[in-house]
């Protein structure tokens, strides 16, 4: 079961990347926010591939492969 824990960290960290990109865009430096984006996305999917490795782990450990 997802821990509602990281649901909520990664909503929060989507609403900064957001906030950021919006900033940045507005001042003019669409580049710098759009480097904000991608790094927030590479933060996020490296905290769900975490996830996703626990689950395949405890997936092998059921089935005894």
């Amino acid at each position: 079961m997802v821990n509602i824990d990281l649901i909520l960290r990664l909503a929060g960290i989507g609403f900064v990347v957001a906030i950021a990109y919006e900033i940045l865009d507005r001042v003019n430096r669409k580049e710098l926010g759009n480097l904000v984006a991608v790094g927030g996305v590479a933060v996020m999917l490296l905290m769900v591939v975490q996830v996703i490795g626990q689950l395949f782990k405890t997936v092998l450990t059921l089935f005894h492969l």
